[in-house]
């Protein structure tokens, strides 16, 4: 808001001392590239000749010789310029932060590869998934970013899925970290004889601690029953289990 004066400031002026205060305190609101006083005036309310002498620079900075009469006058030219620096532009508040991201113990996780079988060579672009949190409705797509990176391959997430409970209460954006998708075949040779295979996405925090087990339908080999006296066999790979979308 624009200050105001009930009377002349300055030479051969009125100079009521509240009258007086505003003035020195609008002058020394001006830069001293635009005219403000150097050093700042002591907001005394007495127009002494520094007072003065303030008025007068500023004046002849703005308005030059025919506008520089070393007084201040109500509604006049010389206050009006002084308000435009003591009148600061209003700067917008910053925007509040986002909400913490909920917290939830139920989640699904959707691949993106569907079939039974990984093709070779193996990409990162096959092991990406949706990840959902089903209390709160939200969801993200991470990428199991192994040493092949391949071409980026989003969705469509349909199909198979898996529910899984974290080892604590966590946002959907918090499951970011080490990775291992791994696959298990046993052979007992019976009788009678029987093959079994399994696979599982193995998410570890970046914190380390237990991990989580997730059940997959997709394998990283064919299963053929191993030959002899059977046996268990395990390939896996690991990387970085990060958010992409």
């Amino acid at each position: 808001m624009a200050k105001t004066i009930s009377a002349s400031v300055g030479f051969n002026g009125v100079n009521r001392k509240a009258d007086v205060i505003v003035v020195q305190q609008l002058l020394n609101q001006v830069p001293s590239i635009h005219g403000g006083p150097t050093p700042l005036l002591e907001v005394d309310g007495w127009s002494g000749p520094l007072t003065i002498g303030a008025i007068q620079r500023f004046q002849l900075k703005n308005f030059g010789w025919p506008g520089t009469d070393g007084r201040v006058d109500p509604g006049q030219q010389t206050l009006a310029k002084l308000n435009e620096y003591g009148t600061a532009p209003s700067v917008p508040p910053p925007p509040p932060p986002p909400p913490p991201e909920p917290e939830s113990m139920d989640f699904a996780i959707i691949p993106s590869f569907q079939l039974d079988l990984f093709p070779e060579p193996l990409t990162s672009s096959q092991l990406t998934y949706l990840v959902i949190d089903v209390k709160n409705g939200l969801q993200r797509v991470y990428q199991l970013q192994i040493s092949r990176s391949g071409p980026p391959a989003i969705g469509p997430f349909q199909g198979y899925f898996a529910r899984f409970k974290p080892i604590r209460p966590t946002g959907v954006s918090g499951f970011e970290g080490t990775g291992v998708y791994s696959t298990t075949l046993r052979t007992n040779p019976g009788p009678p004889s029987r093959t079994t295979v399994n696979s599982s996405l193995f998410l570890f925090p970046p914190g380390g601690g237990t991990g989580i087990s997730i059940p997959m339908k997709t394998h990283l080999f064919k299963p053929e029953p191993l030959p002899g006296t059977g046996g268990t066999m395990t390939t896996s790979v690991d990387g970085k289990f990060k958010i992409i979308a």
